[in-house]
C-alpha cells in the first residue's frame, strides 16, 4: 500500500530513513528514530514546507509517513524533493483513523511517534531532539507537545482544562506573547492539542489508538483521559516551539463547527454518560448558535446539526464531507 519517490527534480532525492519495518541502512544507533506521522488533507502545498522542515532536524533519524486522504497535488510536489512512504486509503480517513492506519503498524516500536499536521511548521532544527530527550528523562510522561505559536507570534495555549461535569474541554492562557516567568521548563495539562504532539510507543500500547468516533476534534483530549486513567502525564515543552498557520484546519468553518458541538457531546457522553453536563453543553451551543456572526456564516446551522447527529448517536465522518 506504500508508494516511495526515488528520484528528485534535481536528480538525487532526500530520504527519510527507513520504512517501518525495514533495515535501517546503515543508520546512526546512537541517534534517535522518530516515526513522524502526517496525515494529508489538501494542504495547498504546505505539505511541502513541512517536509523541507522535518529534512532539516538534526540529530535525529526522521521516518516519515504520510497518509493521503485527500490530494490537491501537495503530496506528489513533495515527493519530487524527498523520499517518504506514502499511504493511500482511498477515503478521507479523518485525522483519527489517518493516524491509526499507521499508528497499528508502530504499536510494537520503541520509537517515539510524532504526529504532525501539514500546516505546521518546525523553524527549530533541534524540536525533534528536544521533544525526545524530553521523554527518555521524564518516564511518566506518555506525550508531549512543543510551544505551539500563531504566524503573528502568540502563543495558542499556556494551559488546558477538563472538567466533563460541566462540558468544559477547553485551552487556557490562549493567544498570549510570552509565558509566565515562573513556567516550569515541561508544564502538565489535562490534554495537549493534536496539531503537533509526540508519543511514547509504551504509552500508546497501554492506551490505546485514536477513537474514530470522533473522526476529527475531541479525539486528542480523549486521547489524554485515558492515558491519565493508566497514569500517563502529558505537557508542553515550553522553550520548544514550532508555528501553525492552521489554514488547513476547520476551526472557523461549518465543518468545524460540526465537528466541535457533535464531538463535544460524544465525549461529555463517553467519560461521564448522561448527567447535568447536558445543561451545560446545551446553554453553549444556543449562546453559539444565536450569535448573528454565526448565523450568517452558517456556523450555526452547521453546530446544530452537528448537535442532532450527536444526539442520535451519528458518529465518525459528517455526511457529506468527501
Amino acid at each position: 500500500m506504500s508508494s516511495e519517490s526515488s528520484i528528485g527534480a534535481s536528480g538525487q532525492s532526500v530520504a527519510f530513513g527507513h520504512r517501518l519495518g525495514e533495515a535501517s541502512n546503515g543508520a546512526d544507533p546512537s541517534r534517535a528514530t522518530i516515526q513522524v506521522i502526517v496525515v494529508h488533507y489538501c494542504s495547498g502545498g504546505m505539505l511541502l514546507d513541512l517536509t523541507r522542515d522535518l529534512a532539516l532536524q538534526k540529530d535525529v533519524d526522521v521516518n516519515l509517513h504520510v497518509v493521503e486522504c485527500g490530494d490537491d497535488g501537495s503530496v506528489s510536489s513533495a515527493l519530487e524533493e524527498f523520499r517518504f512512504g506514502v499511504e493511500h486509503p482511498g477515503q478521507n480517513l479523518g485525522y483519527c483513523g489517518g493516524n491509526n492506519l499507521m499508528l497499528r503498524e508502530m504499536m510494537n516500536s520503541n520509537s517515539p511517534i510524532c504526529l504532525i499536521n501539514p500546516d505546521v511548521r518546525l523553524p527549530d532544527p533541534l524540536t525533534l531532539l528536544q521533544l525526545s530527550t524530553l521523554l527518555d528523562s521524564e518516564p511518566w510522561i506518555g506525550a508531549v507537545a512543543p510551544s505551539i505559536r500563531t504566524w503573528e507570534g502568540d502563543i495558542e495555549y499556556t494551559g488546558s482544562q477538563v472538567d466533563l461535569t460541566r462540558a468544559c474541554a477547553i485551552h487556557t492562557g490562549t493567544h498570549i506573547r510570552a509565558w509566565s516567568p515562573d513556567s516550569p521548563p515541561l508544564v502538565e495539562m489535562p490534554w495537549i492539542d493534536g496539531a503537533f504532539w509526540m508519543l511514547r510507543s509504551e504509552a500508546l500500547r497501554e492506551v490505546g489508538l485514536l477513537d474514530e468516533q470522533f473522526f476529527l476534534f475531541s479525539e486528542e483530549v480523549d486521547w489524554c483521559i485515558r492515558a491519565g486513567h493508566k497514569g500517563w502525564r502529558v505537557g508542553v515543552l515550553r522553550d520548544s516551539e514550532v508555528r501553525h498557520e492552521r489554514s488547513s484546519s476547520f476551526g472557523d468553518s461549518t465543518k468545524g463547527a460540526y465537528y466541535a458541538w457533535r464531538n463535544s457531546f460524544l465525549l461529555c457522553k463517553k467519560h461521564e454518560g448522561y448527567g447535568r453536563w447536558i445543561y451545560f453543553w446545551f446553554r453553549s451551543l444556543l449562546q453559539f448558535a444565536a450569535q448573528r456572526g454565526h448565523i450568517r456564516s452558517g456556523m450555526a446551522s452547521a453546530a446544530l446539526r452537528g448537535a442532532r447527529d450527536a444526539i442520535a448517536g451519528r458518529t465518525g465522518r459528517m455526511n457529506g464531507d468527501e
